[in-house]
């Protein structure tokens, strides 16, 4: 099992940082999506089953306090998982009492980052990350510690994965998911996954060009 799942509740933020790839991959919704009630308890009655002792984190690509079921969402999980502690990311624009419910909260106020990466190449070049490097050095543990699950239900291999390209399951089957994405591990050590190579290479979405968006990991949960 992760360390930590991440999830993210609904499409929405209002951070509107150059270092971020949220307005470039949200662009074009019309309403942000809300992570169904099936699938977040999906999510968490899974993690009940296996008597989950990792963390869950609200910091999926998004701004939590954005989401209108979060007070409920914190709730469901305490009373279930009372023993998981829940984390959050937010900008700081939003100060909701809500956030005093997580166990540990990170408070990274919008536009104020100096470095950054960039994100397995979902970044356009900007100054905040010009002086970006590796996000980490082979072998990436990410995969191993995380899960991560998108509004829509879908399990990504990464947090770096802001386009989808990197699906390795929905919340219907989390088990063979998980399966799965421990499965790709001996191909992410041998760089033998693009987005992955991207990602340790520090390209920014000028540099990956046309395969943006197209970066898919070839086969599927067997």
């Amino acid at each position: 099992m992760p360390q930590i799942v991440y999830l993210q509740t609904i499409t929405a933020c209002n951070g509107h940082c150059r270092y971020c790839p949220f307005d470039d991959v949200y662009a074009g919704q019309e309403e942000p999506l809300n992570m169904s009630l099936d699938i977040y308890c999906g999510v968490i009655e899974w993690l009940n089953e296996r008597r989950y002792q990792g963390r869950i984190g609200f910091l999926l690509h998004y701004e939590p306090t954005m989401d209108p079921n979060l007070k409920w969402r914190i709730e469901y999980a305490r009373n279930i998982l009372p023993h998981v502690p829940l984390e959050a990311a937010t900008n700081g624009i939003i100060n909701d009492p809500v956030l005093k419910r997580f166990n540990q909260v990170a408070r990274i106020p919008a536009r104020s980052r100096l470095t950054g990466t960039s994100r397995a190449g979902n970044v356009r070049a900007c100054p905040e990350i010009a002086g970006r490097g590796r996000l980490r050095q082979p072998p990436c543990p990410i995969p191993i510690e995380t899960m991560c699950i998108a509004a829509n239900g879908e399990a990504l291999l990464c947090c770096q994965d802001w386009r989808h390209e990197a699906v390795v399951g929905t919340y219907e089957d989390l088990t063979a998911t998980r399966a799965y994405q421990l499965s790709l591990i001996p191909k992410i050590h041998k760089q033998e996954v693009e987005i992955c190579q991207d990602c340790m290479a520090g390209k920014t979405a000028e540099e990956v060009g046309d395969r943006l968006g197209k970066r898919f990991i070839s086969g599927g949960i067997e």
